[in-house]
Parts: C-alpha cells; sequence; structure tokens
C-alpha cells in the first residue's frame, strides 16, 4: 500500500493497493474484503498519530461462503495488479492529522500485507 506522504484537504486521498506474485505459477487470491471489488466492506484500519481509529462509514456486506470462483483473481507468475481507493469515500478524515493505514483482511482474501501506508492530512 502506497500513498502521497502529504495530502491537502480538498484533494482525494488514493491509497494505491498493489498484489504482485513472486512466484513461478499463477496464484489466486478472494477479492472480498479487498479494493479489487466495489466497496462493500470495512478491509482498512486507519489509526491517527493518537492511535484512535477513525471510524469506517462505509457499507458492509453479508457474504455466503464459500465465495463462488468468480469471487478470485489469478496473478499471473511474476505479475502484478493494482487498485486504487479513494479514503474520503468512507472514511471521516480530519485535516491537520497524520494517518496510517493498515490492511485488516488477510483471513478473507487471503492477501499477506507487507507494510502499512502513512500520510499527513494537511489544511491546505
Amino acid at each position: 500500500m502506497t500513498t502521497k506522504s502529504i495530502i491537502h484537504k480538498g484533494e482525494k486521498v488514493n491509497l494505491k493497493f498493489v498484489v504482485h506474485n513472486n512466484h513461478s505459477n499463477g496464484r489466486s487470491f478472494c477479492k472480498w474484503h479487498t479494493p479489487f471489488e466495489p466497496l462493500m466492506s470495512k478491509y482498512l484500519d486507519i489509526k491517527d498519530e493518537d492511535g484512535n481509529e477513525v471510524a469506517y462509514e462505509g457499507p458492509m456486506a453479508k457474504r455466503i461462503m464459500p465465495p463462488s470462483a468468480d469471487s478470485y483473481l489469478v496473478v499471473n507468475p511474476r505479475d502484478t495488479i493494482t487498485s486504487n481507493v479513494d479514503l474520503l469515500k468512507t472514511y471521516r478524515l480530519e485535516a491537520g492529522k497524520k494517518y496510517t493505514v493498515s490492511y485488516n483482511s488477510s483471513g478473507v482474501s487471503g492477501l499477506k500485507a507487507t507494510n502499512t501506508a502513512t500520510f499527513i492530512f494537511e489544511n491546505q
């Protein structure tokens, strides 16, 4: 996950979500609870510099398990797929604060997060 380190109020707060397959064969993952499907769940944790969690204000889909075959995406060998999400669509961020974003849905998607993203949301 990456984003600009400083984002000004009035701009989109775009988070780039990248999945890379380092293996020599294709790998699949469930797109549920990722930005590779329309926004339907809280798959990110966002905290301010004081450790306060920002409330998620988006939809929460109920799912029938197990996921159907069309719920999976395949990443070809040594390939990368990318998706972007605007955090302002579902989180109420306050200008003048620093935020850290982490991915929380490895158990659903099968994706392992390797980093967090940090940014400052400025007033100007």
